[in-house]
């Protein structure tokens, strides 16, 4: 019989309280898109895109903090890309005549890219449950 090692997965808070991400906000086209960078940037990098009604936080947490993830975290910086009014304490999008469409919210990743100066990336994108 084999030895199993048993692990537990870290605490689930959807908070992002004790994180050691690097907050910015980019301009693009239609607005602010606040970005989260947890890593070096010097490293590879994953780009990540919530899924729709949510953020970040509670769209990858669990999914970044599980014990099998952490070679991911180690190696790669996780770069996460909150759609507007969708970041943490956003203020409700008034001055906008229309939300931007999801071929216009696609665009911002190319903005994000050359902003903060990242050259070949991965881009992980859940959509609607299903992950690419």
């Amino acid at each position: 019989m084999e030895e199993v090692q048993i692990s537990s997965a870290a605490e689930r808070t959807l908070s992002d309280a004790g994180t050691s991400e690097l907050s910015h906000f980019v301009n693009t086209a239609f607005r602010f898109v606040a970005v989260s960078v947890c890593g070096d940037l010097s490293r590879p990098v994953i780009i990540t895109y919530h899924d729709l009604g949510l953020n970040h936080v509670t769209n990858f947490q669990a999914f970044f903090n599980h014990p099998t993830m952490q070679d991911v975290v180690n190696h790669f910086c996780i770069v996460h890309l909150n759609a507007p009014g969708q970041e943490k304490d956003a203020q409700t999008i008034s001055h906008i005549p229309r939300y931007p469409s999801i071929q216009e919210l696609s665009e911002s990743i190319a903005v994000v890219k050359r902003e903060l100066n990242i050259g070949l990336l991965q881009v992980l994108v859940w959509d609607l449950g299903r992950m690419f």
